[in-house]
């Protein structure tokens, strides 16, 4: 249903999905960024750390590569960013006025009226998948 069908799924039917992964596999899913849409994404400090991490190796023209990281009580967080790699994405990320349509714009900030995730280019940092697993958890699978 274009941007406003997925605007819409991401709103009600999103977080469903995520929830019933967590569940099944034991763990803690989290999408983050720097500029967010939702502000139950904030990024923790930790999470802030990382990002900024990607994206100074994005400025620096690096690869960027998914990562772990040891906890404290025997956690791991598990992180990937997100890079806008097609035009899709900026239907709604993109630049308003431009690639954000006036009519998708007022949808996302009648949804999320504090949104900052736009503005966006191909190939721009959006954010990073944070996923934190249980170390017992990784190893009894094994």
């Amino acid at each position: 249903s274009g941007p406003q069908g997925a605007i819409e799924f991401c709103n009600i039917q999103a977080y469903p999905l995520v929830d019933s992964v967590e569940a099944s596999m034991d763990v803690q899913i989290r999408r983050t960024s720097l500029k967010i849409r939702n502000p139950e994404n904030a990024a923790t400090a930790l999470e802030k750390r990382i990002l900024q991490a990607y994206q100074y190796n994005q400025e620096q023209g690096s690869e960027l590569t998914a990562n772990v990281q040891e906890l404290e009580d025997d956690y791991l967080l598990y992180t990937q960013p997100i890079v806008i790699e097609n035009s899709l994405c900026l239907n709604c990320h993109g630049k308003v006025g431009e690639t954000v349509s006036q009519d998708t714009y007022q949808l996302i900030k009648g949804l999320y009226p504090a949104d900052s995730a736009t503005g966006f280019e191909k190939g721009d940092l959006r954010g990073m998948w944070s996923i934190k697993m249980a170390r017992k958890e990784i190893v009894s699978r094994l």
